[in-house]
């Protein structure tokens, strides 16, 4: 039996994970004096705001974790991006968005020369492997 990923679902999973710990974020940066009405209402609106940029990045996402998986044959093994590639640029800022701030990889930047970056990358997919569905 091989296995599919469900590319929607990581990312559903993903942005509730990232809406939590932003309003997590928040609550913590607030002093004690605020009111916790307000720390709510700053809580919703920062996670509306990772929802509605969420909404437009989920195709994007959904072809990047599908390229990587690819690339590095669903092994821990580094992967890079070049900046230079507005394509790979792109797809490396939604590794750092979604994948590296929540723990689900690792990226490291090599620039050189100044000003062009490599972004190394290593995605954890034993990690993400919960998400992966049987298939006939």
């Amino acid at each position: 039996m091989t296995e599919q990923w469900a590319y929607d679902r990581i990312f559903e999973a993903l942005v509730r994970e990232l809406v939590e710990s932003r309003a997590a974020s928040v609550e913590m940066a607030s002093t004690a004096r605020r009111e916790m009405a307000d720390i709510k209402k700053e809580e919703e609106s920062v996670g509306k705001a990772a929802e509605g940029r969420a909404d437009d990045d989920r195709a994007d996402f959904a072809q990047m974790l599908d390229a990587a998986r690819q690339r590095s044959a669903d092994a821990d093994k580094e992967i890079a991006y070049d900046s230079a590639d507005p394509a790979q640029d792109h797809q490396a800022d939604l590794i750092a968005r979604y994948l590296v701030s929540l723990g689900y990889a690792e990226m490291r930047t090599d620039e050189e020369p100044k000003g062009h970056a490599i972004y190394r990358v290593r995605i954890f997919w034993d990690k993400l492997k919960r998400w992966q569905e049987p298939s006939d």
